[in-house]
């Protein structure tokens, strides 16, 4: 299923391949909301695959995502797991 909803739209004066060249974002974007949706967290077993956009955008998240727990502590919304634990273990 489509699950980026978007995509990124670079300036009107931008060739057709940087829209190429954004692409993996899709996929980063979409994690980033499904994780914070909590949507592993409500569905345990659920297994979320993504396709098309490559997984060299993956090690940039996860450094995102503990940077941002370092400076936002939001355990309370991931009980006994963080978004890296659920992204690991759902995607």
């Amino acid at each position: 299923m489509g699950s980026s909803s978007q995509a990124i739209v670079p300036s009107k004066d931008s060739p057709p391949a940087v829209l190429g060249a954004l692409f993996p974002i899709n996929g980063m974007e979409t994690t980033a909301d499904w994780l914070f949706a909590r949507v592993p967290l409500r569905f345990p077993k659920i297994k979320i695959a993504l396709s098309e956009g490559g997984i060299g955008w993956v090690p940039m998240l996860i450094d995102r995502i503990e940077s941002m727990q370092r400076v936002l502590d939001d355990s309370d919304d991931f009980g006994d797991f963080s978004p890296i634990d659920l992204l690991l273990r759902n995607f």
